[in-house]
């Protein structure tokens, strides 16, 4: 079953999670979906679709704990959240595309 990974990283800003996502995205992680993050009030949230809970988990110990330990992040680890995945709706698969990793309109 798909779920969703919620991840809080208060005091985190865009350019210290691009770090640790240049090092984790090399390769596509094996069971990822959609990846997702943005700045907020208190720092950045990540939100992901994984194919299971199982995927996420060797994802974090095989590339993210890594990155995350050699980061400003790991004097703050995320809250994680996670849940089913109960839909999904893409109205415009053409509008993502039109965009690079990091939310700018190419």
């Amino acid at each position: 079953m798909a779920v969703v990974i919620s991840m809080v990283l208060p005091g985190i800003d865009l350019d210290q999670y691009r770090e640790v996502h240049r090092r984790v995205s090399e390769a596509v992680p094996q069971g990822l979906l959609i990846h997702t993050a943005g700045a907020t009030e208190d720092g950045l949230r990540v939100v992901d679709v994984w194919e299971s809970s199982e995927a996420f988990d060797r994802f974090q110990a095989s590339r993210l704990a890594e990155a995350i330990a050699d980061s400003p992040m790991a004097d703050a680890p995320p809250a994680v959240e996670r849940w089913e995945l109960g839909n999904v709706w893409t109205p415009s698969p053409d509008a993502l595309a039109a965009r690079d990793n990091f939310g700018v309109a190419t």
